[in-house]
């Protein structure tokens, strides 16, 4: 997929801005798992390993308004917050339906994405 963002014509009668574009990613290190965001997910992946070199990349999904989804997703896991950006689920059950739901986003489609979330 390019980082070209092109934004859906409709995506304004439904209250979505396309602004702010760019990447919302998970990254996971033992039991905890990391939530960021970066406008070029390739070299912020690259930059992850060089910290973390045995992370799991467990998604990068584009988003319009990506510092305010960012934002969103820290505040409501404010429970499992550990340090920084890390959170830590200690065995709760959400992890499973907030990992399953985080992946179900698409990988390319900026408008779906900020559509759905």
């Amino acid at each position: 997929m390019s980082d070209r963002f092109v934004p859906s014509l409709g995506l304004a009668n439904i209250g979505v801005q396309p602004r702010d574009p760019g990447y919302i990613y998970l990254l996971g290190a033992g039991f905890r798992i990391k939530i960021g965001r970066s406008i070029n997910r390739e070299t912020r992946i690259k930059q992850a390993r060089t910290w973390l070199p045995k992370c799991e990349v467990i998604g990068v999904k584009p988003f319009w308004n990506h510092k305010n989804v960012e934002k969103y997703l820290q505040l409501g896991m404010a429970r499992f917050w550990v340090t920084g950006e890390w959170y830590e689920f200690e065995g709760d059950e959400f992890e499973d339906l907030f990992l399953m739901e985080f992946r179900a986003f698409s990988e390319q489609d900026i408008n779906r994405n900020s559509i759905d979330f």
